[in-house]
């Protein structure tokens, strides 16, 4: 709950911040963010009666791996550039920005490749544009999904330690 919390006290600071008329959020004020919601979610996660305490550390483990994939694929790409990244990030992040400074001028929306651009968009609208914090959020969607798999997994009927493995494995996809 307080990481939830902690979101959503961030997305007020964001949206404070973008009220300053500037479309931008800093890398700095993104990652200071996404610093902030990282201690509040290893928190809540401890705090957690819910979740397997085997799958809490593959999990704490699964989200610094993903969070460290963002940073790389932001500011390391000219040690090395990660498949798919190029093109499907940096068009779909193009394509949210435009719809949120549409958005924000009151201009005619421009097409979307599906609804990830316009939902981001809708985002990035109240809250300011930044690559580092919106591939963020989209991986925290696959961090919530993890946190159901363990719940599902905790349902099961099967040895613990091939729970365990499963959960491990998923989390490093």
């Amino acid at each position: 709950m307080a990481a939830i919390l902690t979101l959503l006290l961030e997305f007020s600071i964001l949206s404070i911040i973008k009220n300053g008329k500037t479309l931008e959020v800093a890398n700095i004020t993104a990652s200071i963010m996404i610093l902030v919601f990282s201690l509040s979610f290893f928190f809540t996660l401890s705090r957690s009666d819910r979740i397997n305490p085997l799958f809490k550390s593959a999990l704490e483990l699964g989200y610094l791996f993903r969070v460290a994939i963002i940073y790389f694929d932001i500011f390391g790409q000219n040690i090395y550039t990660l498949p798919n990244t190029v093109g499907d990030a940096t068009v779909f992040y193009r394509e949210a920005k435009n719809i949120a400074l549409a958005i924000n001028t009151g201009t005619t929306l421009p097409g979307a490749r599906g609804v990830f651009p316009l939902i981001m968009g809708r985002i990035f609208a109240i809250i300011g544009s930044n690559r580092l914090f919106g591939q963020f959020l989209s991986m925290l969607c696959s961090v919530v999904a993890l946190v159901f798999f363990a719940y599902s997994l905790n349902e099961l009927n099967i040895g613990i330690d091939i729970k365990e493995k499963v959960f491990k494995i998923v989390c490093w996809l």
